[in-house]
């Protein structure tokens, strides 16, 4: 291996600046020992193309049919030069239309795979905007009893009208969702660089992490969800060890079955039914239904 001291030598013996490297003082003789090189490594040839047809036949026949028909497309005179993408190629009309074949195939296949790429992208973006909306429609009703709340108590301290039995209800039901759990809506507040990172909170009121519950679409599990949440967050805790054992079992035997079934349209043999089922007899979930 040549030292950094031959090297040096070499430049100087030349006329080279001597700093750098190894590797600069390598680059530096090599392009001097270049400088003023004929070419003759540059390509002078070009790609001939001739397209003629032969006929159908055994093979021997086939290749005399187009030896026969490639002589006399030559023979025809009608030879051509053109510039494709930068390369020359030279034959007859017929086959200059393929001249660029390969670079033209090249290109397509590039855009080929970032239009994959792109469509892989525009599925992924699909489908988190269908789960979005899957939660919001999970979350509408509760939303709209909220905002009807709104309306009806301007109605009352607004406008001072007196309020219908029926303003009363509305009232009262948009103060409980207020102040009840929502697991859809909640799920979404962990969402991006900017969202809520204690996901131990979450888990503490829903059972399940914010990310598992974006992909639940079943309205009855939403509703033991925010039911479950509601308890554990309420004042009285006395007596609800049963119902809590009874929803961790629960838990448990969801995130073992596939989200995306129904295990209430399964029947009993369903074990994430059966939890559900046993849940119903709690008389914390009277509210609830069994389907």
């Amino acid at each position: 291996m040549v030292t950094k001291g031959e090297l040096r030598k070499k430049c100087k013996a030349a006329g080279l600046s001597q700093t750098g490297n190894c590797s600069d003082l390598e680059g530096r003789l090599k392009s001097h020992k270049n400088r003023g090189k004929p070419e003759v490594d540059k390509d002078l040839t070009c790609d001939a193309i001739l397209l003629t047809k032969a006929m159908i036949g055994n093979e021997n026949s086939m290749k005399r049919s187009a030896s026969q028909a490639f002589k006399d497309t030559l023979d025809e005179k009608n030879m051509e030069v053109c510039n494709v993408m930068g390369e020359l190629y030279v034959g007859n009309p017929a086959g200059l239309g393929l001249a660029g074949v390969p670079q033209r195939l090249h290109i397509l296949e590039a855009q080929i795979a970032a239009l994959t790429q792109s469509n892989a992208a525009l599925v992924r973006n699909n489908s988190t905007l269908t789960d979005y909306v899957s939660i919001l429609r999970l979350a509408g009703p509760d939303y709209k009893r909220v905002r009807n709340r709104f309306l009806t108590v301007y109605k009352r301290d607004g406008l001072k009208e007196v309020l219908t039995p029926s303003d009363k209800q509305v009232i009262q039901r948009g103060n409980v969702t207020a102040h009840s759990g929502d697991a859809a809506i909640h799920a979404l507040l962990y969402d991006g660089i900017e969202g809520r990172q204690n996901t131990y909170l979450f888990k503490a009121l829903y059972g399940l992490h914010p990310s598992d519950v974006k992909y639940i679409t079943h309205d009855k599990t939403i509703e033991l969800l925010n039911l479950h949440a509601c308890i554990k967050a309420g004042d009285n805790q006395v007596g609800r060890d049963e119902f809590y054992r009874k929803f961790l079992v629960f838990i448990e035997a969801y995130q073992r079955s596939d989200p995306s079934v129904n295990y209430l349209a399964e029947g009993l043999a369903n074990e994430t039914c059966v939890a559900y089922r046993s849940i119903l007899q709690c008389r914390e979930c009277e509210g609830l239904s069994a389907g």
